[in-house]
């Protein structure tokens, strides 16, 4: 009996594994938009270089790479030979055995178009090497760790030359502001899905149920049609709670009656539609 116990255990582990270790597929993933958007942020640096983590800029990280990972940084150098340097974290098989697949350093090349790779724990060591004789250097001021560490590196009290520290998201947010084709198609998706589930739920509701009961189909529409699930905390107010501005409860027992109030929106590809009904 022991000995078949750990037999099934085994097969269950090696049916986990295989379903972990998926390659990304590069078809999957279009670089060239990404790389214009980069292109585009270079030109306007005019020199320089521009150093951006993932940690506290998730939107504009992934705007300008593809990659939603959340520790991994980038380098920006218009003018050096390696414009795009990535770092990300190794894959590791015991790593993926508990989280799944998530791209390593050949995918920063290979896919997401990386010029260099290097592992995130060097970005450290690495980041004064790559800051010499840079006249500029762009860093969210958002980021304060990093400007912290950063700041030091660059104000040499023996030198007198002078370093520009700039912020690169006005540069960016100005980007952000005109959308592209692709954004326009993925926002478009975001607020189709958002307006299914809604649909959905006016089949369904009925008085008595509880307003996480009808988040939980809002939601389900979400993941059924592809989205990652709620851009931001749904808000379903019955009652009373439909007059609350930020109400994220969702606990309450409709009452026949009552007002049903839900502000709500799908994230599809990172995009989120935002519906209140």
């Amino acid at each position: 009996m022991k000995k078949f116990k750990m037999r099934q255990l085994f097969v269950v582990l090696i049916i986990f594994y295989v379903f972990v270790f998926i390659p990304l597929n590069a078809e999957d993933f279009n670089k060239e938009i990404f790389q214009n958007r980069r292109q585009k942020l270079m030109e306007k640096m005019e020199g320089g270089i521009a150093v951006l983590r993932s940690a506290g800029n998730m939107s504009d990280f992934y705007y300008l790479t593809g990659l939603y990972e959340q520790n991994a940084a980038i380098f920006l150098i218009p003018e050096g030979d390696e414009k795009y340097i990535m770092f990300i974290q190794p894959t590791s098989p015991s790593r993926e055995l508990w989280t799944g697949k998530h791209p390593g350093l050949e995918e920063a090349e290979k896919v997401f178009g990386a010029d260099k790779s290097y592992p995130i724990n060097e970005f450290d060591g690495i980041l004064s090497r790559y800051l010499r004789g840079k006249p500029k250097v762009f860093l969210s001021f958002r980021d304060k760790e990093l400007y912290d560490k950063l700041i030091p590196m660059i104000r040499n009290p023996n030198s007198t030359d002078l370093v520009q520290v700039l912020d690169p998201r006005p540069y960016i947010h100005e980007m952000r502001l005109i959308k592209d084709t692709e954004e326009i198609k993925l926002m478009r998706k975001a607020a189709d899905i958002t307006s299914d589930s809604l649909v959905e739920v006016m089949k369904a509701v009925n008085p008595g149920m509880f307003e996480y009961e009808i988040e939980a189909i809002i939601e389900y529409i979400f993941r059924k049609n592809g989205a990652y699930g709620p851009g931001f905390p749904s808000i379903v107010g019955s009652g009373a709670n439909s007059t609350i501005l930020h109400y994220e409860d969702n606990n309450e027992q409709t009452q026949d009656g009552d007002l049903l109030l839900m502000d709500i929106g799908a994230d599809y590809g990172h995009y989120t539609a935002d519906v209140t009904r």
